[in-house]
């Protein structure tokens, strides 16, 4: 007995001379008061056991209950010694070098029974995949690992896998090739399969026998030859040891290394080719969020799927896209946003969107948003005209303002959710910074973080609006004395709410008349249209094909879609432009300067446009698409 006379030690070290957890208390009471009369003489420390033991025993087995050192169980009866399988096991792989010419542990070698209660059973070929993909995170139960071929189990503590078990598997495979030739004997047996790659081999066979724990970062990395190496070796070894009819404790030793180095080698290129197909996946997912429509909820991002149509969800797990989530939607130290930004929409929802797109989509968004609300601010003043009636927004900015808000949340909420966050503007600054300023038609506040009226961004102007409204109404609208006197009556009577007047196309536009344009005023605008294609147009090519020339001369945005968005925005301020120009020269000719004086006014109204530079390729692109609108339409 060593001169430790702690509790702890001396009931460690009574169960381990027993070969079991549990302790009686009262036997071990009486062993150990009269093994400390006995050797107190000799050992003066041992005194305080040697009476009272009862009262003693228990005031120290209280802290031990409470660090969970041990646990009082059977009615008080007997304790049972929580750290008795680790402290038995663990020693075992420690020194394993010392032991690696021996079978690893087990029941028989340790001298004990485990209970069926205290241990996890483990097959080699068949559970340990699954158990190194959610391994236990305590040392207990022990885990005891069982083979084929009748070889015996093997006992081992949770923390000590995969690395000491594998540790200890390449000693006791080094010190098999070792013995009786071993290694030249595997090395012609291989050979043969192995055509064209002798030099492999050999040096595959010198590091399991001189350095055989560099072998557990070669199988790690599951490269092909390795992986057909330790396939092949250990099927060799396996079959070579089944024709034994006894076994050496080092054939025994070395049975059980290869069944588990061939186990962890499949594992660990099952992982590796999990984490490619994971990595890819997650590339996949990158790309997809770099898509329109570029806002995303969660419920998107679960549903996204690759090239083929297979869910991307699965092949990373939910746990994997969270830190992927997490990782690309935190800002590094750097002072720049992070590369995926994170709003709110309508309901609530998180939306995700890549930091670069988020000024092209609010410029796409603009652009639709601008089609609805003047559609529905036209239907809303046409209504309330019709019954002579007015409203602040038809002559105050800022009431236009409100109500074009107003309308923006309801059409395009996504767009208003984008504005209303700081993020933003912070895009726009981070924008400005690194690309030296950006073009007005992506720039949403102003330098002080202010957003920028509704009307400016949406490119609606009231008085035009009004005028385009008041256009529709029928002709005794405009006679203010007929006007004062329908007027009069329309406030006397009662009646119901009348329906606006739904919205009309450039085609309806260009044929409003009341008998339609006659055949000669058509030909007269086909010939003015195709006048300016004649002029404008380079080498007879098409209206189509000049454009496309002219976009590449005055476009300096950034990128594609955001050239996009503002091809769009300029088409429809054309279209809205001509249409508003045939409504009002309805009975004069159209000519070709007609044409031309119309490109020069849109451009001299707008300054975003002339922002861009470059005035005679804009105006000529202007013609050309007016032109182009004017020989494709039907009167």
């Amino acid at each position: 007995m060593a001169r430790q006379v702690d509790l702890y030690t001396i009931l460690m070290l009574y169960a381990n001379k027993r070969r079991s957890p549990y302790v009686d208390i009262n036997p071990f009471l009486t062993f150990l008061e009269k093994y400390a009369v006995r050797v107190s003489g000799e050992w003066p420390e041992w005194k305080r056991w040697a009476s009272d033991v009862a009262i003693k025993f228990h005031s120290e087995l209280s802290p031990l209950v409470e660090a969970k050192k041990c646990a009082v169980v059977d009615d008080n009866r007997r304790i049972l010694m929580l750290d008795f399988y680790v402290e038995l096991i663990g020693p075992a792989y420690k020194d394993i070098d010392k032991n690696a010419d021996i079978p690893f542990p087990d029941e028989t070698s340790l001298g004990m029974v485990l209970p069926e209660e205290e241990c996890r059973i483990i097959r080699i070929k068949d559970e340990m995949s699954g158990y190194m993909q959610n391994p236990q995170d305590t040392v207990m139960p022990v885990i005891k690992i069982v083979f084929p071929d009748n070889v015996p189990p093997v006992l081992v503590l949770a923390d000590a896998i995969p690395r000491p078990l594998l540790d200890a598997s390449f000693l006791k495979l080094r010190n098999f090739l070792r013995t009786q030739n071993n290694k030249d004997f595997f090395h012609r047996r291989l050979l043969p399969h192995m055509h064209g790659k002798e030099s492999l081999l050999r040096d595959a066979l010198n590091m399991v026998e001189m350095r055989p724990l560099d072998c557990i970062l070669q199988i790690q990395n599951a490269a092909e030859f390795t992986c057909y190496f330790w396939s092949s070796f250990c099927s060799a070894v396996k079959t070579e040891l089944r024709k034994k009819k006894e076994f050496l404790s080092i054939d025994i030793a070395a049975f059980q290394a290869v069944y588990i180095i061939e186990a962890f080698s499949a594992i660990f290129k099952e992982t590796l080719i999990k984490k490619k197909d994971r990595d890819q996946a997650l590339k996949a997912l990158e790309v997809k969020l770099g898509q329109p429509p570029y806002l995303f909820t969660m419920e998107d991002i679960f549903k996204f799927t690759d090239g083929t149509g297979h869910a991307l969800l699965g092949q990373y797990s939910e746990t994997d896209l969270e830190n992927y989530l997490n990782s690309r939607s935190t800002a590094a130290n750097t002072g720049e946003l992070a590369y995926l930004l994170i709003y709110r929409n309508k309901k609530g929802e998180q939306i995700f969107i890549t930091k670069q797109k988020v000024l092209p989509l609010c410029v796409h968004l603009s652009g639709e948003a601008r089609v609805h609300i003047r559609k529905a601010v036209g239907s809303r003043w046409l209504h309330l005209l019709r019954d002579f009636r007015k409203e602040p927004a038809m002559e105050k900015d800022e009431e236009f303002d409100q109500i074009l808000t107003k309308y923006t949340t309801q059409f395009v909420p996504d767009f208003m959710s984008l504005l209303r966050d700081k993020k933003t503007y912070l895009v726009q600054c981070e924008a400005e910074r690194s690309q030296g300023g950006v073009p007005l038609t992506i720039r949403f506040y102003t330098r002080e973080g202010i957003l920028l009226p509704m009307r400016t961004l949406l490119a609606i102007n009231r008085k035009d609006l009004l005028i385009d409204t008041r256009i529709l109404l029928p002709v005794w609208y405009s006679i203010p004395i007929l006007a004062s006197i329908l007027a009069f009556f329309f406030r006397l009577r009662s009646g119901g709410k009348k329906t606006a007047a739904p919205g009309e196309d450039f085609s309806e536009a260009a044929s409003r008349s009341p008998e339609g344009k006659s055949r000669s005023q058509e030909q007269a605008i086909k010939a003015a249209a195709t006048q300016i294609v004649q002029k404008v147009s380079e080498d007879g090519k098409s209206p189509d094909e000049a454009m496309a020339d002219l976009e590449n001369r005055w476009q300096t945005l950034l990128d594609k879609e955001s050239k996009k968005y503002l091809i769009t925005d300029i088409k429809s301020l054309v279209r809205d432009r001509l249409r508003r120009t045939l409504r009002l020269k309805l009975n004069q000719k159209i000519s070709a300067q007609i044409i031309e004086e119309l490109a020069v006014s849109i451009y001299a109204e707008v300054p975003t446009l002339m922002q861009l530079g470059d005035e005679a390729s804009i105006t000529a692109y202007i013609k050309l698409y007016i032109a182009k609108l004017l020989l494709t339409v039907k009167f």
